[in-house]
């Protein structure tokens, strides 16, 4: 009886955890995979994947943070182990659970937290809270997180919602995306396809914002007080839970504004209030003597309006860093080998990617080909002879090149570097063809006429109608296509134009 009854057992077990299994890949399948550039799935796939007792640093905060602090960086720079919490809109109120729970898996020493959220016109909405909650993985912290927000959204007009089943709907996915079922593609699969470039939580970003206001316009006059505008208390209030649990827990904060351009003066204001009630540092990076103290350029550090790209967020994140160096004592991780080899030459690849794809310029983007393990490509099919391409031929000349762009009128033309090597060059007159091979696999065949230019890469056609330099990059490591730009001229000035490897078609 006793042996039958230990074998029901035993089946019950194993059943429940075959379940289990099975019901959570599923439940991850069907939950959208957030395509947004802070991807907070996966952001919080690597969160869960790190050994624990290591973080020592969070930067805290919604999609500014993520784009604009840089964790990696901290860690190659200064050995901190940090990681950068923030998505999308993502709310002070999962902030300050996913601080709790940090605090219990790690060994929290200081804290830098954007304040984004507590100045927002906009009313909460719960694709901020799903998509944010969604990656906690099942702990008091997140009951109590989806607990606060059915607390928070009880009004006359939300009557009809009924607590447990928002509850489960947030503790299982399942039952919030099942329609999903006929969306469902590739990505939804895999785990490992999941998107975006992401490094402890920061998301590496390429592009280079063009703006469309005056640098004056970007800035926030500390000088000049303005009417209150919109505060959304709720948030306010999860901040000041914040601070007290840093206080608590005898960690150091410093509260920040990333560059914003539509951050204004009343969240300036309101945030330096509180800030000065709770006796903690304010740092709002929309001064001008904040941008300075960073080294922060206007035409180059934006992904957009209101996110620093690559560039940007290496500048804020080293300015925090040396702040908190001479406050905090921690550990020096860089020998430790707890972030492995491999993924910190992902994360170098990464921001080699971002620098080169967010140059502003001719000048600039070349000098980001020196000295990288690239293969790249040059085509032209047309008059490269005009003054302006002067510019660039010293860049030219340094890369490897040998051709003289003043001899290249009504000239085809196709040259190849690989790992700053020339691997072939000419112009002529006559049409122009040249194959070659990416990490012996993928080919990449070259066609030049004076009726255009086309590149197959791996099987697929890239037509350049853009007149001048076509330029095409091959990370050698990779194998991966990631660039393609042309040079050229227009009313006398020499200019870039990049376009997108995934966008097939003209540039």
């Amino acid at each position: 009886m006793k042996k039958r009854s230990m074998k029901t057992a035993v089946k019950i077990v194993a059943f429940i955890a075959a379940f289990s299994v099975v019901f959570s890949y599923v439940s991850f399948v069907f939950q959208p995979k957030a395509q947004d550039p802070t991807a907070e799935i996966k952001a919080m796939q690597q969160y869960y994947a790190l050994p624990k007792n290591k973080i020592e640093f969070l930067f805290l905060g919604n999609s500014q943070i993520s784009c604009g602090a840089d964790a990696v960086r901290m860690y190659n720079r200064n050995g901190i182990f940090a990681y950068t919490f923030g998505g999308g809109s993502n709310p002070l109120l999962v902030n300050y659970y996913f601080l709790l729970e940090a605090i219990e898996r790690h060994n929290i020493k200081a804290v830098t937290i954007d304040v984004s959220a507590v100045y927002n016109e906009d009313d909460p909405f719960d694709a901020a809270y799903r998509k944010n909650l969604d990656g906690m993985r099942l702990s008091k912290y997140k009951l109590a997180a989806v607990r606060d927000y059915i607390n928070f959204i009880k009004t006359p007009e939300t009557e009809e919602y009924k607590p447990y089943q928002i509850y489960l709907s947030y503790l299982f996915n399942l039952l919030n995306y099942h329609p999903r079922w006929n969306e469902l593609d590739e990505v939804d699969f895999d785990r490992e396809m999941l998107d975006g470039e992401h490094f402890n939580g920061y998301y590496a970003t390429e592009k280079c914002w063009e703006p469309d206001v005056s640098y004056k316009k970007f800035l926030i006059n500390t000088k000049q007080k303005l009417h209150k505008k919109y505060i959304r208390e709720e948030q306010a209030d999860y901040l000041i839970k914040i601070l007290d649990t840093c206080k608590a827990n005898h960690i150091e904060v410093l509260l920040i504004k990333t560059p914003k351009k539509s951050w204004e003066q009343p969240g300036h204001d309101y945030v330096q209030q509180l800030a000065d009630e709770q006796g903690v540092p304010f740092m709002d990076f929309n001064t001008y003597e904040n941008l300075k103290a960073i080294g922060y350029v206007y035409k180059q550090d934006m992904r957009d309006k209101d996110h620093l790209n690559a560039r940007g967020a290496i500048k804020l994140t080293d300015y925090i860093a040396d702040y908190f160096a001479q406050r905090v004592e921690f550990t020096d991780y860089r020998d430790s080998g707890v972030l492995d080899a491999e993924f910190l030459a992902s994360y170098e690849r990464a921001i080699k990617r971002c620098y080169l794809n967010s140059s502003h310029s001719p000048e600039r983007y070349l000098t980001e080909l020196k000295g990288k393990d690239y293969t790249i490509t040059f085509q032209s099919d047309g008059d490269l002879s005009a003054e302006a391409f002067s510019a660039v031929q010293d860049e030219l000349t340094e890369l490897g090149l040998t051709v003289k762009l003043s001899d290249l009128k009504n000239r085809n033309y196709i040259a190849v570097l690989n790992n700053g090597k020339p691997e072939y060059e000419e112009a002529s007159s006559d049409d122009l063809k040249y194959k070659l091979s990416i990490l012996s696999k993928n080919d990449v065949s070259l066609k030049c006429t004076q009726d255009g230019n086309t590149t197959w890469v791996f099987d697929t056609k890239y037509n350049f109608a853009q007149g001048g330099l076509r330029i095409c990059v091959f990370e050698n490591a990779t194998g991966e296509f990631i660039s393609r730009v042309s040079i050229y001229e227009e009313n006398g000035k020499l200019l870039l134009k990049q376009k997108k490897i995934y966008e097939i078609g003209e540039v």
